[in-house]
């Protein structure tokens, strides 16, 4: 019989054996406790088991795996970018030209890391922290007969190329070059930009495209 609807006899305990009271559930008591045992156990003490309850400064570790996995570093909310546009006059390419002066930002916020610095006279694009990267020089311009070359390369190296393209042209024509690759790149890696041509390529900031340059960060590996 239940306490709750009957007086107990003075000589009951409390383990349903005398005086007329029915042993209490074992969620009302610490009699034979659960502590642990499984899931769905009643009693839990703190840790990091399967069965044990989180402590009040546990971390999620899936969750800063997946910031990395996505943006490159645990603390950050956006993946490395920059997208920078030559903004200057016509040059006509005789040999290999690096991108000088001239350039700038395309937006207040297309630079995520301050990466699009000037070196020695000469654009470029500093990697900020290492991973793989997406790389696009698009050079609009125009041309008489002949080849034209548009690169990136770390370093203002010719044979260190991250992405290149060549295009040979037998009229006057319009010219849209787009040099497009990924690379792990390490960080403080300095990128650099050029064209080459034998005076037959004119590079403009804008012919029915613009003449840009953009940098992102697509995975860790």
């Amino acid at each position: 019989m239940a306490l709750e609807s009957n007086v107990a006899l003075l000589n009951h305990d409390h383990a349903g054996i005398t005086g007329g009271t029915a042993r209490l559930l074992q969620m009302n008591t610490h009699q034979s406790p659960d502590t642990d045992s499984s899931t769905s156990s009643l009693h839990h003490t703190l840790g990091s088991g399967a069965t044990n309850a989180a402590p009040g400064n546990h971390g999620h570790t899936a969750y800063s795996e997946l910031l990395t996995q996505s943006f490159g570093a645990s603390n950050r909310t956006v993946a490395p970018c920059v997208e920078v546009y030559y903004q200057g006059g016509a040059i006509t390419i005789n040999g290999d030209v690096f991108a000088g002066g001239g350039w700038g930002l395309a937006g207040p916020n297309i630079d995520t890391d301050g990466m699009f610095q000037m070196s020695s006279g000469y654009s470029s694009i500093v990697v900020p922290i290492a991973g793989r990267y997406f790389v696009h020089y698009h050079a609009a311009g125009t041309c008489t007969p002949g080849p034209a070359v548009a690169r990136v390369t770390v370093g203002r190296d010719v044979n260190a190329c991250v992405a290149a393209t060549t295009a040979t042209f037998t009229g006057n024509n319009e010219v849209q070059l787009d040099a497009i690759g990924q690379r792990r790149l390490a960080a403080g890696s300095r990128l650099f930009w050029a064209n080459w041509s034998s005076n037959n390529f004119t590079l403009r900031n804008f012919y029915f495209e613009d003449t840009f340059v953009h940098v992102r960060w697509v995975g860790p590996v």
